[in-house]
């Protein structure tokens, strides 16, 4: 595909999918397969060597790469300013806001004594629905075998998280070649290699 093409796609992409770094909540996108089909642009955008997307919020990319998940210990830092907005609003008026409280799935009394609690609640309703969106995405780069980002994930987040921009470079997109080499001892195998070296030196 032309990087132009990718480019604006990647582009409308943050904006509509991953507003404000943090996929957007819906499950109807789960349901159209909106968000695999993300994770499978941005693997192709970046095996071509394209401009890396960057629209992932910090926090939302420690959610997608982080293989333990402690709910327990969630704060506002797991969140992104967006979402602080919005529970900020939600915990200045619990009574006015009794349904968005419940909607987040917080069984306990609607009081200010019960303040922290109601915050942590709606912290780790957020989180849980994310990452049911972003292992949907996770799928979508599997394309590419990006997903083994968990692996490394200081390597990658120059390529997906807010503010890391950074060109695509041949070591990248070496990694996401699969390779499939002749016998073992043959003269095609040597010259396979060959090649595969003269990629990475590119």
């Amino acid at each position: 595909m032309a990087k132009e093409f990718l480019q604006n796609v990647i582009t409308d992409m943050g904006n509509s999918i991953f507003p404000d770094g943090s996929p957007v909540d819906s499950t109807h996108n789960v349901q159209k397969g909106y968000f695999q089909s993300c994770g499978d642009v941005v693997a192709i955008s970046l095996a071509q060597g394209s401009p890396p997307p960057c629209f992932l919020h910090e926090c939302v990319y420690r959610t997608m790469v982080d293989a333990n998940t402690d709910f327990m210990s969630f704060d506002d830092n797991d969140i992104t300013p967006a979402e602080k907005i919005h529970l900020e609003n939600v915990v200045s008026d619990l009574h006015s806001n009794s349904l968005a409280i419940i909607e987040h799935r917080y069984m306990g009394k609607i009081d200010q004594e019960h303040n922290g609690d109601i915050r942590r609640s709606i912290v780790v309703s957020t989180v849980s629905k994310r990452q049911l969106y972003l292992s949907q995405f996770m799928k979508g780069l599997e394309l590419y075998r990006l997903a083994e980002m968990k692996q490394n994930p200081e390597a990658f987040k120059q390529y997906l998280m807010m503010g890391q921009a950074q060109p695509v470079d041949a070591n990248l997109v070496f990694s996401l070649m699969k390779t499939r080499y002749s016998i073992n001892g043959s003269t095609q195998k040597e010259i396979e290699e060959r090649v595969m070296d003269y990629f990475q030196d590119f």
